[in-house]
């Protein structure tokens, strides 16, 4: 029964700030008078309960609660260590545990069983439910998600690091990818995804070791990025060449297979002459050339501009000499 709702008071302490208010209740079971913090559930709820026991001994005599007038409570032996635990009968799980902790440890023995149990609460109907959830509530005006602009603090990602090296829980078995595989499907959505991002100019794949930069050309009127003094040379060479018209860097995404995997190859330059003339370039090393990627996506590209009435190059460091690019 719902007695009063008393309002916040000023603390002792500071002298700042305010209590929250509480609510003053009267239990309907053992009729003694309890106070709880202010929530409006409890103020239309119209039974209230000081405690465990009374929730239980309520739901026993009189039945009020949703569990029926009589209740059948039994003894049952925990899933994992044996002891006695209550049961009753609208507890319908197939396992009855003392505590979280006799839980865990039933889920280690039988990983299987928990996996099915899983499987049958994560459906497809289940997951596309949650993640209409998701989106409306992070598509609210002010949303902001719980981690934005929070970071481990040095010592928390110190004390992180002793126990992963500690328990080794890393290692082996340990690592939640250990005998993964990503699918042929899956390397493949990577490959076009990748791919694309390097057509959009979002993804530059490149080491350290090579000179990188921005140049500005002024036939194609935009900034390309390259990633070896190479390629920064042919880029000079072509816009500054009097027989080239109009050129572009990595703008063509050709399809191959490797490893039994389907793959994207992205080509260098592709080059339009004076005289309509168009060739494909390919910026690669000599020690390259018979390597086995090399070969497929010079095959690849072979094939695609004999499709659509292209040259096919190469570009070594004895073709650079040749054409002047390059001096030594």
């Amino acid at each position: 029964m719902l007695l009063e709702v008393k309002n916040g008071v000023r603390t002792n302490s500071t002298g700042r700030g305010q209590i929250p208010r509480t609510l003053s209740l009267k239990c309907d079971v053992c009729e003694i008078n309890f106070e709880r913090p202010y929530m409006k559930c409890l103020i239309e709820a119209s039974i209230h309960r000081c405690s465990q026991k009374c929730v239980y001994g309520f739901r026993l005599s009189d039945g009020i609660g949703g569990r029926g007038a009589v209740e059948t409570v039994r003894n049952k032996p925990c899933a994992f260590c044996g002891s006695q635990v209550i049961k009753r009968d609208y507890q319908k799980a197939k396992n009855i545990f003392c505590n979280v902790r006799c839980q865990a440890g039933w889920k280690k023995l039988h990983p299987e069983e928990y996996a099915a149990n899983t499987a049958k609460m994560h459906t497809p109907e289940v997951v596309a439910k949650i993640s209409v959830v998701a989106l409306e509530r992070m598509n609210q005006p002010g949303y902001v998600h719980p981690w934005q602009g929070k970071h481990h603090s040095i010592e928390s990602k110190e004390a992180m690091s002793k126990t992963c090296k500690e328990n080794r829980s890393h290692d082996g078995e340990k690592n939640g990818m250990f005998g993964q595989h990503h699918s042929k499907k899956a390397r493949e959505a990577m490959s076009k995804a990748v791919s694309q991002r390097i057509l959009d100019g979002n993804f530059r794949p490149y080491g350290t070791r090579n000179k990188k930069g921005w140049f500005t050309s002024t036939k194609t009127e935009r900034e390309h990025f390259f990633r070896s003094s190479w390629e920064e040379a042919v880029m000079k060479y072509l816009d500054l060449s009097e027989i080239i018209q109009t050129w572009d860097y990595e703008c063509v995404r050709i399809p191959y297979d490797y490893d039994d995997h389907k793959r994207w190859y992205v080509p260098d330059f592709v080059i339009m002459y004076a005289d309509n003339r168009q060739e494909m370039w390919e910026v690669k090393p000599e020690q390259f050339l018979q390597t086995e990627r090399v070969l497929r996506t010079s095959e690849a590209g072979r094939a695609y501009c004999q499709e659509h009435n292209m040259n096919y190059l190469l570009v070594t460091r004895q073709v650079m000499k040749e054409f002047g690019i390059i001096v030594s």
